[in-house]
């Protein structure tokens, strides 16, 4: 490790990168995960609960691609 900081420190530069918002998305996920879970142990859904899937998706994907473009 030492040699690679003494290397980057010198010759190279190190890319700091804000991964803030990355905690929102995992917590989207966390809750699209628990509808799924939900589905498969009831085997039914309904239809609320397909369009509170579909907006956290949605949310997710938003989020995920301006992190990304940042």
């Amino acid at each position: 490790m030492s040699d690679y900081l003494r290397s980057v420190s010198v010759d190279g530069y190190i890319i700091k990168r804000d991964l803030h918002g990355l905690k929102e998305v995992n917590a989207i996920g966390v809750n699209i995960n628990q509808i799924a879970r939900q589905v498969n142990f009831q085997n039914e859904v309904t239809e609320r609960k397909v369009d509170e899937l579909r907006i956290e998706y949605e949310n997710m994907l938003e989020l995920a691609i301006e992190k990304i473009i940042k």
